[in-house]
């Protein structure tokens, strides 16, 4: 009389943060890198039980490359790096969280200065931070403008204005996005002009502006 008791396989499928403490299914083990774990047990008859575990460890990769530009009203933080969402830290506050490689920092005070890191987010995990970039503000009064076209208010949440020299008049501008793609275009046949914004949606565009190859960065709010 023979009783033959059944064995086991098992495989599972699961993702951890990198560096964390993965506890689940019988495994202890600081998680460092995606692929399968197994385990070896038995079962109450002392049949074999195996366990096969996928693990996916997520890993964002700290942001490089971070770097502050001083524009005429606002500084511009860009960046590179591989994740989904990133938090901005501006003296260690926590000011934004953007799924671009770039923030817009326009809530900023003349003659002080701030410094800015970056953390990689993918769903719950984080990355290190980012070496710290600082700048001091010094406001649009204070930066020499020898451009051929002026824009304000920038930042600006209906109108645009802008003054132009005579040397440029007749000159064609475009307005476009991010992408490249063109929103507006139109002939300077002023010297003081305004555009109206009202209906764009929030965030960044950029004027060329045909006879000088400028190309001025216009921040919607």
């Amino acid at each position: 009389n023979l009783f033959v008791y059944p064995s086991y396989s098992q495989t599972l499928f699961d993702t951890i943060c990198q560096g964390q403490l993965y506890n689940n299914y019988g495994f202890s083990f600081i998680a460092d890198t995606t692929g399968l774990y197994t385990q070896s047990l038995q079962t109450i008859d002392g049949c074999d039980s195996v366990i096969n575990l996928n693990l996916v460890v997520i890993s964002p990769s700290v942001p490089v490359n971070v770097i502050a530009n001083l524009m005429q009203d606002y500084i511009e933080l860009v960046w590179e790096g591989n994740a989904s969402v990133y938090d901005i830290y501006r003296n260690d506050s926590l000011v934004a969280s953007t799924s671009l490689y770039n923030y817009i920092d326009s809530n900023l005070v003349d003659s002080v200065e701030y410094c800015y890191k970056v953390k990689a987010r993918i769903d719950e995990c984080e990355s290190e931070f980012s070496e710290p970039t600082c700048k001091t503000f010094v406001g649009l009064q204070d930066i020499k403008n020898d451009t051929e076209t002026s824009v304000y208010p920038n930042p600006t949440t209906n109108r645009i204005n802008f003054y132009v020299k005579q040397n440029i008049l007749g000159s064609t501008y475009t307005i476009t996005n991010t992408i490249g793609e063109m929103i507006l275009s139109g002939n300077l046949n002023i010297s003081n002009m305004s555009i109206d914004l009202s209906k764009l949606p929030k965030g960044l565009y950029f004027m060329n502006i045909e006879k000088t190859h400028q190309s001025i960065k216009i921040i919607k709010q």
